[in-house]
């Protein structure tokens, strides 16, 4: 990658997305809920960029969304950064093979972390912790990756929007 002015930009339209996505998601005046439930977008955020931008720029941009997340969601102290550096590389060079760049690979990409990451929260944190039960757990992750498959395509289209952009004048 070369450091260029248009690089600093395209990086800093993900960051600014980012930040949208976490004031939106977590702030009690913006963000919103549904049947109760509050979106999860950042799996699918990472994913998109996994998918279009390649394992590092997911493994990056997925650390500071964990970062973000570890801050505000209770859980486990650390798990969202690692998360998400995982999810981003493993993703990228898995779809770099196997997905083709468009949406429909995005949202599986995106629901597979999401249930992956919901079912890890769910027996290492409130099942240890709560005793909550498995149906009700189960119950509450497939409200929310609901919810967020619905409002995913949103989130795709913002990474695909800044990638074509730049791609275009690198050109």
């Amino acid at each position: 990658m070369r450091y260029t002015r248009e690089n600093y930009i395209k990086w800093s339209s993900y960051s600014i997305l980012m930040i949208l996505l976490y004031l939106l998601q977590t702030s009690y005046s913006l963000g919103f809920s549904i049947f109760g439930t509050k979106p999860d977008l950042f799996p699918f955020f990472v994913a998109s960029l996994a998918l279009l931008e390649g394992p590092s720029c997911a493994a990056v941009l997925g650390f500071f969304s964990g970062l973000f997340l570890d801050m505000t969601i209770p859980g486990l102290d650390g798990f969202f950064p690692f998360y998400y550096i995982v999810f981003g590389i493993v993703s990228g060079l898995f779809s770099g093979k196997y997905f083709r760049k468009n949406i429909l690979a995005a949202l599986v990409l995106g629901a597979a972390a999401s249930i992956g990451q919901n079912l890890l929260k769910y027996f290492f944190y409130y099942a240890l912790f709560y005793q909550v039960p498995l149906i009700t757990g189960l119950r509450i992750m497939a409200v929310e990756l609901i919810v967020s498959v619905f409002f995913s395509p949103l989130v795709y289209l913002g990474v695909k929007l800044v990638n074509k952009h730049f791609a275009e004048e690198e050109d």
